[in-house]
This record gives structure tokens, C-alpha cells and sequence, in this order.
């Protein structure tokens, strides 16, 4: 179920940069982005963004769920999904919950992955269990 979802992102932009399309300075999109042209700035989307494979970025990006399949000099944060295809090069540093990197991509930068809240509080109850003591064994002892 969660390709078919990723692949109806990936078919249906909200808003397209088409190649060809040279755009400098901050861009903001409540919707799906997709990028086949030159951005320069930075960019920032509650939803999705795709960097296609003729797409340039130059910029800081901030999105819910990336994927890059481009060329992408600046740092990228994702709060949920971040995914750099084959024909991805990044250069910057990058920020997700969840990372799938193709082979063949070329990244030079440092990654830093997010916890969510329900890992974090599972992961201390594992290192640090509760331990449950009833009234009347505090009585006693």
C-alpha cells in the first residue's frame, strides 16, 4: 500500500517547474512540488517535493517527504521521508525520519536521523523498564 501511495506522489505535482524555468529566491508551496528546472533560494513545502532527474537546486529545502533525483547543493531536511534516487546528488547536509539511498548516488554531506516521539518513549521503556512495586510490598520491604 505505501508504494502505491509514494507512486501517486511521484505522478501528481501540485506545482511544476518546468526545465527551462530559472527561479531565485524563497519559494513556499502547501501542496506537491515537483522540479525539472533551476531553483535557487530556499524552498519549503508542507507536502511533497521531487527533484527530477533535469532538475538543479541550489537552495536549503524543507518538506514532509523529498525525493531527489537531481543535482541538490544545500541542506535538506525532511520531517517524514527522504529518498535520493540513482540519478540524486546531493551536497549538504540531511535531516529525516526515514532514508532510502539508491545505489550509484553521490552524497557528500552529513546525515542526521530524527526519532519519532513513539520510538523515543519505546526505546526508553526498553533501556530503563518500570519497575512496578504493588502497596503492600512497599509496605513490607
Amino acid at each position: 500500500m505505501k508504494k502505491f501511495i509514494w507512486k501517486t506522489i511521484t505522478d501528481t505535482p501540485d506545482t511544476y517547474i518546468a526545465k527551462g524555468t530559472n527561479l531565485e529566491g524563497s519559494l513556499f508551496s502547501e501542496k506537491g512540488l515537483r522540479i525539472n528546472g533551476v531553483v535557487k533560494g530556499s524552498i519549503e513545502c508542507e507536502e511533497h517535493i521531487i527533484v527530477g532527474t533535469e532538475g538543479r537546486v541550489e537552495a536549503n529545502i524543507k518538506a514532509k517527504d523529498l525525493i531527489i533525483g537531481g543535482d541538490v547543493e544545500g541542506n535538506l531536511f525532511a520531517t517524514n521521508r527522504l529518498e535520493i534516487t540513482s540519478t540524486g546528488k546531493v551536497k549538504g547536509d540531511i535531516e529525516t525520519k526515514k532514508l532510502v539511498i539508491s545505489e550509484g548516488v553521490i552524497f557528500e554531506g552529513h546525515c542526521r536521523m530524527i526519532e519519532d516521539e513513539n520510538h523515543k518513549s519505546n526505546k526508553i521503556k526498553e533501556e530503563f523498564p518500570a519497575y512496578i512495586v504493588s502497596s503492600e510490598e512497599e509496605k513490607t520491604g
